[in-house]
Formats: C-alpha cells, sequence, structure tokens
C-alpha cells in the first residue's frame, strides 16, 4: 500500500506545507488554543505524545479512511530585523503511530 499524506486539520485534503491565511481558524477554542501555545515550547515538550495519540484516536474515531500514523509538523519562521524575509523550517515535533 502507498503513502499518503493528508491534513487532518484540513478534513484530509493533501499536505501542504505553505502558510495558511489564518492559523487561528483550526482552533477549536481558547483552552486548545493556550495548549497548542503551550505545545510548542520545550519546558512542555512531553506533552506532545498525549496529543498526538489523542488527535490519532479522534481521526480514526470520526471518519472511514483510517490512519496509522500522524506526524506533527511545525513549520518555524523566525521574524528577523526590518521585516527581512526568511525560509521557514519544518521541524517535527511529534509522531505516534496506532500500534
Amino acid at each position: 500500500m502507498q503513502n499518503k499524506y493528508i491534513d487532518i486539520y484540513k478534513e484530509g485534503k493533501e499536505t501542504t506545507l505553505e502558510k495558511p491565511e489564518s492559523v487561528i481558524q483550526y482552533i477549536r477554542g481558547d483552552r486548545w488554543r493556550k495548549y497548542e501555545e503551550n505545545f510548542l515550547m520545550i519546558d512542555y515538550e512531553y506533552i506532545r505524545p498525549y496529543y498526538c495519540k489523542y488527535a490519532l484516536k479522534q481521526w480514526n474515531e470520526t471518519h472511514s479512511e483510517k490512519i496509522d500514523s500522524l506526524s506533527i509538523i511545525y513549520m518555524k519562521e523566525r521574524t528577523l530585523p526590518n521585516y527581512q524575509k526568511v525560509i521557514p523550517t519544518k521541524e517535527i515535533l511529534c509522531n505516534c503511530t496506532t500500534k
């Protein structure tokens, strides 16, 4: 079986690494916003596997097309002085599987 990469925040559409218009549209409320904000900090790295497993389980319980692994990818874009352009870097924050 061939690997297929989908974006669970975009209801299974093909994954892209392009910057969205607004990230806030994918966050389900203020508590989730704070959770996901902490998720990025190194001090809270321990919560990443829990969220990864939760998101994987939620997807499989609510969709007919099942997934067996999930990678949480963060596109880090630094702000430089004088609004200089910088190429975002891809950081894989967590990987999890159904096994």
